[in-house]
């Protein structure tokens, strides 16, 4: 018989609801079939007589027909019987007429029930014996995979080494970058050294972050130490880089107005500056600004005051006073590249709100960089 076909018949009497006529077929599919049991032609036409002159009709119009066209028969059959059982469900709550007889059709069905139920019960022990079989063998391959992953970590291991608190993995054993990454987890390493890594693709930002803390460190421990001011400024502008604020804020926040540099103007104006700086990192943009306008009066012709009022004021959204402040700070000196630099800086740090107004006021100025190439969520 066709697949299909016996898929569609299972299809027309599930077996929750007509137990009994799902029985009768299974059984009329085996039968044509013939091969998971042996059902007798008589047993099945006694069965069909049993079951009344609806499934009798059915038999005859089945095996009145070519061998080849019972199937289809079959399934055209019984759809038409659904009909009527399905109205004597309705009208009487059961699947099977009044005329039926039922004992002999269920001593038929039992019979040949037992013989599916050990077809059924071999089925399933053959499913639970193919599951135990790819359990085994996935369990193997997994094994397998394992071991090899240990193998290569052990191999890894003989050759390379990995810094996790850099997130610097492979590095090879007893290589100048392995010294260097080894000195800068205990301690600062030279300018020379970090620029080593980085001209080689050693460097990362975690690396180069903690470059800077670690030079942040140092510098304020000389300030400390020494009580040199321009340690103080080199110090804010590490741990700046290094985005670690809280130590160096504090030590600014107690030493401000920084009245033992008054008469020296260029260091007066840098620690101003660094402070602005520190401040404008942590977004107290008010007192940024104030102290930017302070170190711009101590040295009106220093750029760096002028740099960053220009990028508070860029942050915040007020961009032709950004504009007028950088434009003021090229006029003292600051480069092109450098100005370029500041704007992609801030432009990344932004707000998405600041970000697509400050796209458009670049864009609307002539500034075309890269990477203020249209994306779809600047449009939003």
């Amino acid at each position: 018989m066709e697949l299909v076909e016996t898929s569609s018949l299972r299809f027309i009497f599930p077996r929750s609801r007509y137990p009994i006529y799902n029985a009768y077929l299974n059984l009329f599919v085996n039968y044509l079939r013939t091969q998971e049991i042996n059902v007798s032609e008589s047993d099945l036409k006694q069965l069909s007589i049993a079951l009344g002159i609806k499934t009798t009709y059915l038999y005859n119009s089945v095996m009145s027909n070519r061998c080849e066209e019972r199937a289809k028969t079959l399934l055209d059959e019984s759809i038409s019987l659904k009909t009527w059982i399905k109205r004597l469900l309705a009208e009487r709550g059961t699947e099977v007429a009044e005329a039926t007889n039922l004992s002999e059709a269920q001593s038929i069905l039992s019979r040949y029930q037992e013989k599916f139920d050990q077809i059924e019960a071999r089925k399933q022990e053959a499913i639970e014996q193919e599951k135990k079989a790819k359990y085994e063998q996935l369990k193997a391959i997994q094994e397998a995979q394992q071991k090899e992953l240990k193998d290569i970590r052990e191999a890894h291991k003989e050759l390379y080494v990995d810094f996790d608190e850099f997130d610097s993995f492979g590095i090879r054993k007893g290589s100048k970058a392995e010294k260097i990454l080894r000195t800068l987890k205990h301690r600062a390493i030279t300018q020379q050294d970090f620029n080593w890594l980085k001209e080689y693709g050693f460097c990362n930002d975690l690396i180069e972050k903690h470059y800077y803390l670690q030079q942040g460190q140092q510098q304020f421990k000389r300030w400390r130490q020494e009580h040199k001011p321009w340690d103080l400024v080199n110090a804010s502008a590490s741990y700046r880089k290094a985005e670690n604020l809280s130590k160096i804020k504090k030590e600014l926040d107690q030493h401000y107005p920084f009245k033992t540099t008054l008469k020296n103007k260029k260091l007066h104006s840098a620690l101003l500056t660094t402070y602005g700086g520190v401040c404008r990192d942590l977004k107290e943009y008010e007192k940024g600004i104030r102290l930017g306008n302070e170190a711009h009066q101590t040295s009106s012709l220093d750029f760096r005051p002028c740099t960053l009022l220009g990028a508070i004021h860029m942050e915040t959204g007020k961009f032709d006073l950004g504009y007028d402040w950088y434009q003021k700070a090229k006029d003292r000196g600051f480069s092109e590249k450098a100005y370029d630099n500041d704007l992609k800086t801030i432009y990344q740090r932004a707000s998405d709100e600041i970000k697509h107004r400050l796209k458009q006021s670049l864009l609307n100025k002539g500034h075309n960089y890269r990477w203020l190439q249209c994306t779809s969520s600047d449009l939003i």
